[in-house]
């Protein structure tokens, strides 16, 4: 389901109503989640479609930084972890800063399994450094 209408993309940042994405220099998509804002199903189908777009084509690494997020429903934790996630995610990396914010990660990992690498971190430079080895793949 493309949404691209409802995304604004400048240069090669793209923002949708609760998240701003990019691509790294090193070939990693990050999503950095705006602060206090519950992401609904439409939010999750337009970051999807935002990392395909950024993507290019092929599987990409993502970095996912929660740190300030407002959570997500049941339905775009489920959309996450869907077909068209991992049609572009190679492997994912979670940010948090709190015990808060490792729980809902914990709880989207016992949950929602997915099919590619994902693990969660507290420290930016940790989570590239794994992220690098996940190579992107031509889909």
């Amino acid at each position: 389901m493309a949404l691209l209408g409802r995304i604004k993309m400048t240069k090669k940042i793209i923002q949708t109503r609760t998240a701003k994405l990019w691509l790294r220099e090193e070939g990693i998509i990050q999503c950095e989640v705006k602060p206090n804002i519950r992401n609904e199903l439409i939010d999750v189908i337009e970051m999807i479609d935002a990392g395909r777009v950024l993507g290019g084509g092929t599987k990409a690494p993502v970095l996912m930084d929660i740190r300030k997020a407002g959570g997500v429903s049941r339905d775009g934790r489920v959309y996450f972890s869907g077909h068209e996630a991992c049609q572009i995610v190679s492997a994912t990396a979670i940010l948090i800063e709190s015990k808060i914010s490792q729980m809902i990660a914990t709880f989207f990992l016992g949950f929602n399994r997915v099919p590619y690498p994902i693990q969660i971190f507290t420290r930016e430079n940790e989570a590239v450094e794994w992220l690098k080895k996940s190579k992107p793949v031509v889909v």
